[in-house]
């Protein structure tokens, strides 16, 4: 049985000081001013129980303080009322009348040449309390229960402290639990009482220390008139787990005479109440969790009174079953989102069989929960970047559930990869004014993408502004460059694969040149070569910079054209450009000078003077022009004619 309640007024001084600990009372004096002043300066402590008649001890650790103090002194307060309980030494002795409250101290440092200096209180000490017994130990009870005969309770103080200093019984029915005598070490059995017996509760006192009401002693022995002797108490025998079974059993052999039978009556430990009459066996039940069981043995022989024996030493308190030989969950899978995480537990070893296995999965980066009572998860796009972990719950019939140890965790949450298929192509021609195109067969790559992003780029890796579609013309400002297009593929839940072309060839600028003299008179015709061209492209030739169209020629299949145009005759004299155009686009052109024709030479006359021999250039002005006149009128007359020739392939 548990000691008294404290009283009503040492309950409220203990809750009056748990407020002052809780506001965290200090008091910090004023400090005089001075030249010179002690400086880390800390908090005296208090040590001690708080046990009635205990000492306290004050204490100042000077390790930090400077100048070291050559002498502390303390004055000590309760921390109820702030009032002073001693003034002065380092020790105080915790009497009754602190009971309930603690103390603190103010210490006082003190050097020759340093001004005295009051500290900040101490910590608050224990609270002062009554001393326990320890050590405390059931009493017991000596006599036959014959009636007329004495019963004896004692107390064996060998291993309480502190002693006590007396020791009062009452004396109780086991039967019904009323108490038959108050105080007294002997009562003296009695025909009311026949059948049944008593136990005593001792009550322990000593010096400021609190009464302590033992536990009852075990049951005397039954009052009976002629008994059986040699009675021992019977026993349990069983684990107490719900569903197994307990076992009662009384060991006979110093008993006289032998019984002829033994009957058992089981009862519960904490209230006492029957639970099954008769029957050597108890099969624990969910009903008495948390408490176990006593039996009384019935002896009988003949010619002897029948005996009740006293209580069998408490059974093991009933309690639900533990698993044992419990794993930790393994998680599969690739962790790749749209794909199954599995999770499973090897229960062959577990005792006993879980009857269910419930998994929860969390995730590792908040531990938050995800999915519960499952055994699959769905991974989606929410967990990319974490990892997860399940905790399984184990259930069986009479079993206490049990949790698991968390998995390892699973692989991190990731986008899947495509599988590469084909890489990307260029096809066209690289050459100004045509056109690269870039594809690449989607149906090779797994899973299929969904969409491609082309971004077109330098060969040295810089991308070309604007340039994000399959195509790409080739512009002037890209002349000589070598460029590839780059794909990026995309599909739902995959993380994007970026792959690129080979290079192209160096992007080719057209040129164009004229075969034999750049200086031309009109209507005359002109051999013209060119390069680096679209192939199968038909290019327009004009004479610039007033544009006169010279006809058209279509490349060959290595973009080259070989061709022969007709000055027209109405071509001003003077600087020209042979230009190559396509679609109204000047792709090329070469320099090109348009010159009158030589006069004709006059037969000299006889007795004439031989006329001096002409310059190197030809002669412009009025020499006589009908030869120029003649040819000028037969062109007229057939036209301006335009030959063009493929270069052979």
């Amino acid at each position: 049985m548990s000691a008294p309640r404290p009283s009503l007024r040492v309950r409220l001084t203990s809750a009056l000081v748990a407020v002052v600990a809780a506001l965290g009372l200090t008091m910090t004096p004023a400090v005089a001013t001075a030249a010179v002043e002690f400086t880390g300066v800390g908090a005296p402590s208090i040590s001690g129980t708080g046990i009635v008649g205990s000492t306290f001890t004050a204490s100042y650790d000077a390790s930090t303080t400077s100048p070291t103090p050559t002498s502390v002194d303390y004055d000590w307060y309760r921390v109820d009322t702030g009032a002073l309980v001693q003034e002065g030494g380092s020790t105080l002795v915790a009497s009754q009348a602190l009971l309930g409250t603690g103390v603190y101290v103010l210490a006082t440092l003190r050097e020759p040449s340093t001004p005295s200096y009051r500290t900040t209180n101490s910590p608050f000490s224990a609270t002062v309390r009554l001393g326990e017994f320890a050590g405390v130990r059931a009493p017991s009870i000596s006599g036959s229960g014959i009636v007329g005969s004495s019963f004896t309770a004692s107390y064996d103080a060998s291993g309480t402290t502190p002693a006590p200093t007396t020791v009062a019984f009452d004396w109780y029915r086991y039967d019904t639990g009323a108490l038959v005598q108050e105080g007294g070490s002997t009562f003296v059995a009695t025909e009311a009482l026949l059948g049944v017996g008593v136990y005593v509760l001792a009550t322990l006192s000593a010096p400021g220390v609190q009464d302590y009401r033992t536990i009852n002693s075990p049951f005397s022995a039954t009052v009976r008139l002629g008994e059986f002797t040699g009675v021992g108490a019977p026993s349990i025998a069983g684990s107490g787990v719900v569903g197994s079974t307990f076992t009662a059993s009384y060991d006979a052999s110093g008993t006289t005479p032998t019984p002829t039978s033994v009957t058992f009556d089981w009862y519960r430990v904490d209230t006492g109440a029957l639970v099954q009459e008769g029957g050597a066996t108890l099969v624990a039940t969910e009903a008495l969790l948390g408490t176990g069981v006593y039996v009384l043995a019935t002896l009988s022989a003949p010619d002897a009174l029948d005996v009740v024996t006293t209580n069998s030493p408490f059974s093991a308190a009933v309690r639900l079953g533990e698993f044992s030989s419990v794993g930790t969950p393994v998680v599969e899978g690739s962790g790749v989102v749209g794909t199954t995480l599995g999770v499973a537990l090897d229960t062959s070893d577990t005792v006993p069989a879980p009857t269910t296995v419930r998994f929860t999965w969390y995730r590792v980066d908040t531990g938050a929960e995800v999915l519960d009572d499952a055994d699959s998860l769905l991974v989606t796009s929410e967990l990319l970047g974490t990892p997860v972990y399940v905790v399984a719950t184990l259930e069986a019939p009479g079993t206490q559930s049990y949790v698991t140890a968390n998995s390892a965790f699973s692989a991190t949450v990731h986008l899947r990869s495509f599988v590469p298929g084909d890489a990307p192509t260029l096809g066209g021609r690289n050459v100004l004014g045509g056109v690269l195109t870039a594809s690449i067969d989607l149906a090779t790559w797994t899973p299929e993408p969904t969409a491609v992003a082309w971004q077109w780029r330098l060969e040295d890796g810089t991308p070309i502004a604007g340039a994000t579609s399959a195509q790409l013309a080739m512009t002037a400002d890209l002349a000589g460059e070598v460029v590839f297009a780059e794909a990026t593929l995309s599909a739902p839940d995959t993380q994007p694969y970026v792959v690129a072309t080979a290079p192209s060839g160096r992007i080719a600028v057209p040129g164009i040149a004229i075969d034999g003299s750049s200086r031309v008179l009109p209507g005359a015709t002109v051999s013209v070569e060119a390069w680096g061209l679209l192939l199968d492209t038909e290019y327009a030739l004009e004479l610039r910079s007033t544009p006169l169209a010279l006809g058209t020629a279509v490349s060959t299949a290595e973009g080259t054209i070989d061709a022969q145009v007709t000055i027209p005759t109405t071509a001003e004299i003077g600087a020209h450009r042979l230009a190559l155009l396509l679609d109204g686009q000047e792709v090329a052109s070469v320099p090109l000078e348009v010159v009158a024709a030589a006069p004709a030479p006059v037969a000299p006359q006889p007795g004439a003077a031989v006329p001096a021999a002409p310059s190197a250039l030809p002669q412009t002005g009025a020499a006589d022009a009908s030869v120029p006149a003649a040819l000028a009128a037969l062109l007229l007359v057939l036209g301006v004619t335009l030959v063009l020739r493929r270069r052979p392939a």
